[in-house]
């Protein structure tokens, strides 16, 4: 991983680059700069993670850049790490903003993790979507078959629990 062999000054002149390109206008380097910030979230400490989600979040709300699946994915993989206000904000800007994240995975952009790191409280709201994907027949049959995929591996993973 490319965080670990570079100082801490390195790794966030990387990191303000990635916030740079997140809000091209060229959608490639958009979609990378967001995958980037996704990949790396694992491995960032808490003040880099924090700089990342006030910069996704005010350029959201600002409408620089509108969420995608890949901004959707790097929100949810930093505020999984941050926990707390910061996953219960991300939360509740991805259902009511880009519901679809939670059940539509690209190759990159698995929801499992992030929905799994929810308060008890919030999955309500995440079975709701998911009831609401499943029952609306305009949905394509595809996106209707990812919500009950995603219905099936939550209750396995919940049932461990």
């Amino acid at each position: 991983m490319i965080s670990v062999k570079l100082n801490k000054q390195q790794l966030d002149d990387v990191i303000q680059f990635w916030m740079d390109g997140i809000v091209d206008k060229k959608i490639y380097i958009h979609e990378r700069c967001a995958l980037s910030i996704a990949k790396i979230a694992l491995e960032l400490n808490e003040r880099q993670l924090n700089k990342v989600f006030e910069c996704l979040m005010n350029a959201f709300e600002s409408g620089i850049i509108t969420i995608c699946y890949y901004c959707a994915h790097a929100l949810a993989m930093i505020s999984s790490q941050l926990g707390g206000k910061q996953l219960d904000y991300a939360f509740q800007y991805i259902v009511h903003k880009f519901p679809s994240y939670l059940y539509n995975h690209y190759y990159y952009t698995n929801a499992t993790e992030f929905v799994m790191k929810l308060k008890e409280g919030q999955l309500g709201d995440v079975f709701q979507c998911l009831i609401d994907g499943l029952s609306d027949e305009k949905e394509d049959e595809y996106k209707r078959g990812k919500c009950a995929e995603l219905f099936g591996k939550l209750s396995m993973k919940w049932n461990e629990k």
